[in-house]
This record gives structure tokens, sequence and C-alpha cells, in this order.
């Protein structure tokens, strides 16, 4: 059986500053560092086969924190990209009345949510064929993240829309053994656990 450790990236600047970030990116802060440090140490007795982020810096960034100085193979892939929200890019998260629906139908010259998810289980699809077993972690984004669980399955993706979304620098994990399915969605354990341990060493 394929288990994917599927992580939302760290904090970033456009997130403190509540603006839309889709393909467009901006720097982890230091608090998202923290996170990626922090998931890191929780994460270091997993014995991953790889590890894969999507081509955004930030997603990047996450990844090679969490890796540390582990001998584990890592790659980037252009998939795992965040939602392309179009025209809006760059502008206020204030002016996404409804989420839900606009990222249903599609953005002017960017995605609808079945693109995104098609794309990122095309990504898995690649990583399945790479990894037939074991353990893996993928680092993306939270917008594509919720896509591709609600695709694979819906009443899993219904547990995140009722709360705030996905965390950044939380666990969702997806296996496969015949076809996909989701254990679990945004996890904030491991991430708190670490940061527990960050904490303990700087008093």
């Amino acid at each position: 059986m394929l288990e994917i450790y599927l992580v939302r990236h760290g904090q970033t600047l456009f997130n403190v500053k509540k603006k839309i970030q889709g393909w467009c990116d901006s720097p982890l802060t230091t608090q998202g560092i923290l996170q990626a440090q922090a998931l890191g140490i929780a994460l270091k007795d997993i014995d991953f086969q790889g590890i894969y982020s999507s081509t955004s810096e930030r997603a990047i960034d996450t990844a090679l924190l969490i890796k540390g100085n582990r001998k584990i193979p890592f790659q980037s892939m252009k998939g795992l990209k965040e939602i392309n929200f179009g025209n809006l890019e760059g502008e206020s998260e204030a002016i996404l009345t409804d989420i839900v629906q606009m990222v249903s139908d599609g953005f002017e010259n960017g995605e609808s949510k079945e693109i995104v998810a098609n794309r990122m289980l095309d990504s898995f699809n690649q990583i399945k064929e790479k990894h037939h077993s074991g353990k893996v972690l993928v680092v993306a984004h939270g917008g594509c993240i919720i896509s591709v669980i609600e695709k694979i399955d819906p009443e899993a993706a219904k547990k995140i829309f009722k709360s705030k979304g996905i965390d950044n620098c939380s666990v969702s994990i997806i296996t496969y053994d015949n076809e996909w399915r989701i254990q679990s969605v945004n996890q904030t354990k491991y991430r708190d656990q670490g940061l527990r341990v960050l904490q303990q060493k700087s008093q």
C-alpha cells in the first residue's frame, strides 16, 4: 500500500496579508519556517521513500525544511501547484465572497476545481508509478488539496468545508491500494508536537 502524507506549505507573507496567492508566490514568514521545521521534527522517524512538492517556492522551501539533512529523494512537480486564480491573483481574499462556487465554476484566465483535481490526481498517479508501496511526503497548497480530496471522497471534503479550511503545515493522509482513499484530513497534531519541541529547546 502507498501512503501519501499530503502537507500544506507553511505560513506565507500573503497568508498574513490575506491576499490570494494561487500561482503567484510569497515567502514563508518566520512562523511558516518554524511550522515546517516543527513538522520535520515530528515526522523525522518516518521512512519516506520520496518527497515531492509543487514548483512554487513556498512549497519547495517547506518541503526542504521538513526534509532537513535526511537523504531522501526530492522532486518538484508542476501538477501539484495551487489553483490558478487568473485575474484574481494577488488580490484581497475579501473579494472571494463565495469561494466554493467560484472555484467550482473556475476563474477568468485561470482554472476550475475539476482541472486542478485532475492534475493533482495525475501527479499522485505518477508518484504511485515510482513508489508502489511505503510512504511519501507531498507538499502542496490549500485549494488544490481540498480539490483532490473532494474528487476522491466528497464526504471527507465536507469536513474541511465545515471548518476553516486547510491549516498551514497540516497533514492529510491519502492511501492507494487498488484505489485512492482518504484516511484523515487537516491533522495539525504533528506540526503542534514539533512546535512544542522547538519551544522547549528555546527555553
